[in-house]
């Protein structure tokens, strides 16, 4: 079987999960205080609108992204970076520029790498090692309440456009999601303030249906939403290609938003704490922890298919 068959995901889970150490697969491996994070991707993942100084940037957000949101506050960061020889001196500075301005951004302190010579499409991978703020989360109860930190659908968009070539003008805040993505440094002080009521956290960079699978499996339960939290405006563009919601979140990522299972009891706390720092935070959805919905994302009374990205099928 060749890996575009079987899929990323999927290999993780039936393959590579037999010769790690971890007890479970997570985006983040915390370990005596301190947390562990690894991401990357292809020089060739970009778009006309997208200079080299911002793809620096975006590799070393998506690292903090998940540092961040799972309670960590990052420290100290490492790349490597693959490229081709042809590249002029100047590229690879507007490279490293890109690293260094989001490293400073986001507290990091950039400690170095590897640099390889690449024949091919050439890499940049990102690991990040952040302090542990926030090592043990509540347990999971059934009705606990799923939040986002803001609206999503800006880089569907802009995959979409692309994809499907769609005759659309992308507008300034998609093309900045996209670009440029910025996590709020408000999240740490979340995790810090309500550690005790957060069940589970994880940004949106694979997508919001592939997270909430994710989820769901992670913490042997259900959920269900009740919301859709795509822009309104995103919606109405392109339901005139015939695209409706769950078109859109198939192809969503990157929005680098994130997702915090909480407890009820403090919802209203939470979502003021968050608001007041410019975080348009909102309930989307609940837990359910009836069997019988366990490891499905169910909206409308109906289960969701998941769809999304995946490194070795594409979209699917």
């Amino acid at each position: 079987m060749k890996l575009k068959d079987l899929g990323e995901h999927e290999f993780i889970r039936s393959v590579l999960f037999k010769y790690v150490d971890a007890k479970e697969l997570t985006d983040v491996y915390s370990y005596q205080g301190k947390s562990y994070k690894i991401d990357g991707f292809q020089l060739s993942y970009t778009y006309p609108f997208m200079s080299l100084f911002d793809l620096g940037w975006k590799a070393v957000t998506s690292t903090a992204s998940d540092l961040i949101t799972t309670g960590s506050i990052p420290r100290l960061l490492l790349v490597s970076i693959g490229i081709s020889p042809e590249y002029s001196v100047n590229d690879l500075e507007l490279i490293i520029k890109g690293i260094r301005s989001a490293s400073t951004y986001y507290g990091f302190k950039y400690v170095g790498g590897d640099l390889n010579s690449s024949s091919a499409n050439g890499w940049i991978d990102v690991v990040g090692i952040g302090d542990n703020i926030c090592e043990q989360h509540s347990g999971v109860s059934n009705k606990d309440k799923v939040i986002i930190t803001g609206e999503v659908g800006f880089t569907s968009k802009i995959f979409m456009k692309y994809y499907f070539k769609l005759d659309i003008k992308p507008d300034y805040i998609s093309l900045l999601k996209v670009k440029h993505p910025i996590v709020n440094r408000n999240l740490i002080d979340f995790q810090k303030t309500f550690c005790k009521d957060i069940v589970g956290a994880s940004d949106l960079s694979d997508g919001i249906l592939i997270t909430l699978d994710q989820i769901t499996q992670r913490l042997k339960i259900g959920i269900k939403l009740n919301l859709i939290p795509i822009r309104q405006t995103i919606i109405k563009e392109l339901s005139q290609y015939g695209f409706n919601e769950l078109d859109i979140l198939k192809f969503s990522g990157e929005e680098y938003e994130s997702i915090f299972i909480v407890k009820e009891q403090k919802l209203s706390l939470m979502l003021a704490w968050l608001h007041k720092r410019g975080i348009k935070a909102k309930v989307i959805g609940e837990v359910d922890t009836n069997k019988a919905t366990q490891g499905s994302v169910v909206y409308n009374g109906e289960k969701i298919k998941i769809e999304g990205w995946d490194n070795f099928k594409g979209w699917f």
